[in-house]
């Protein structure tokens, strides 16, 4: 089995910064379902063609804490469902502090993992771990 790191790529901001060299774009937000689900099954696709360990999970943009909390976890379950023997115990995901992601985080709780890790837009990380509900206020 191959042992690989995924990084999920979420394109969509409020606005497109002026400094911003990824691809990402503002006032998009009618088109996040379609992306969500051809994302899917790109990743199902990609997947299924070999046996793979999935070490790390980094979920990045754009601002991924824009889009549903629903959505995020419908990615980690998609891949959750792809991975044959070992799925990671630590998840990455960006966000940005300006918008409700502490709502999001507890929702997010729901994928079940020990551990996820938040980074916010001034590179300052903090960890949610399961067994501490609230180690993130």
């Amino acid at each position: 089995m191959k042992n690989i790191g995924i990084y999920t790529h979420i394109p969509f901001c409020v606005k497109k910064c002026d400094y911003c060299d990824f691809v990402s774009y503002g006032g998009k937000d009618d088109f996040i379902e379609k992306y969500v689900e051809v994302l899917k099954k790109e990743i199902t696709y990609t997947l299924e063609k070999d046996n793979y360990n999935i070490n790390t999970i980094y979920i990045g943009g754009g601002t991924p804490s824009l889009i549903a909390s629903k959505y995020i976890i419908e990615i980690i379950d998609t891949i959750r469902s792809m991975a044959k023997k070992y799925f990671p115990s630590e998840i990455t995901i960006e966000v940005n502090p300006r918008y409700n992601y502490r709502a999001k985080i507890i929702r997010l709780q729901k994928c079940r993992n020990k551990q996820i890790k938040y980074w916010t837009s001034r590179n300052q990380q903090f960890i949610i771990k399961a067994d501490r509900k609230n180690s993130y206020l």
